[in-house]
């Protein structure tokens, strides 16, 4: 009798799902990619989980040449691993707790270096702008919010009029790649995930410059947090991550939605730049951080693209 109670106790323990948080690191996908929470709805248990962000080959090749992951590293383990060690000990502090999570992250981060060598890489050749416009053109009126619908509509799209979803839609391309279930995130899911940082997406949850400042503190948090698992390169953005949402599509047209789109600047030199070359270039909207005199809020930028990451998001 003891001994079914025993292993009942243990068949319940193991029943009991883990309680998961924006910025864990989920490392069992059967599709291997070592992903990051990202949403978690009320139970604790679901969600979304977000990829390393693209390479192109070249870009990855950059950064090979440049050694651009072992110096973060090594950086990273100086200024976050060993002198706050240092700090510890000298305060006499139990630094067990902190070894602990310095292996774990480490074990992280050989997990996402591993992937990454040999990860798919984002189609980079030269296109024909016209040709990129007629494809895009054509699909926009089939675009919506949903980042899994936009996927399964564009492999069809592609398959009824003969388009090579390889060249003109190559994050998506990229992301059936990673395996079964991945997908670009549209404008709904980007708005999931925000909800770490933010009441919402849009200037009427503008915060004063005051508050604000408590709203970077998020960001900031979760970049420190995710940076253990990459060694101090940001491979899962919270910050200008392209939506397979177009500029183009129905969504923009809707009212309450124009609150939250508008033009990204930054503040170069004392004057307002606008980010990329040209907004009529951008087809896809970027969620991105933006603040001014004015506050602080976030919004889905309509010229960004250029300077925004493609991820994939899974359910979970």
């Amino acid at each position: 009798m003891k001994k079914t109670l025993l292993l009942v106790a243990a068949v319940a323990m193991a029943m009991v799902a883990r309680a998961w948080e924006v910025g864990d690191f989920y490392a069992n996908d059967p599709s291997g990619v070592p992903a990051l929470v990202v949403y978690v709805d009320e139970s604790g248990e679901h969600g979304l989980i977000m990829s390393p962000f693209a390479f192109t080959e070249k870009k990855f090749q950059q950064f090979k040449k440049a050694k651009t992951f072992a110096k973060n590293k090594k950086f990273y383990d100086k200024w976050y691993v060993k002198n706050p060690r240092k700090k510890l000990v000298k305060q006499g502090q139990d630094v067990t707790a902190f070894d602990e999570l310095v292996e774990e992250n480490n074990r992280k981060y050989a997990q996402v270096m591993e992937w990454i060598e040999n990860a798919p890489r984002l189609f980079d050749g030269k296109l024909s702008e016209k040709e990129e416009r007629k494809a895009i053109d054509g699909f926009a009126s089939q675009n919506v919010e949903f980042g899994e619908e936009n996927q399964r509509a564009i492999i069809n799209y592609c398959q009824e009029n003969n388009v090579d979803i390889t060249k003109y839609f190559r994050q998506n391309d990229w992301a059936m790649q990673l395996g079964e279930g991945w997908f670009i995130p549209g404008n709904h899911e980007l708005e999931l995930f925000n909800l770490h940082f933010a009441e919402g997406v849009g200037k009427k949850h503008k915060l004063p410059l005051t508050k604000g400042a408590e709203a970077i503190t998020k960001t900031t948090m979760y970049q420190a947090k995710t940076w253990g698992y990459t060694g101090g390169v940001t491979l899962y953005p919270c910050n200008l991550v392209c939506s397979s949402t177009m500029v183009k599509s129905a969504w923009s047209e809707v009212e309450e939605n124009k609150d939250k789109a508008g033009k990204y600047v930054v503040n170069n030199g004392g004057l307002v730049g606008v980010i990329a070359q040209a907004a009529d270039k951008d087809n896809y909207y970027t969620l991105c951080q933006f603040n001014n005199i004015e506050g602080y809020w976030w919004m889905f930028a309509y010229n960004a693209q250029q300077e925004g990451s493609w991820v994939a998001f899974k359910r979970f």
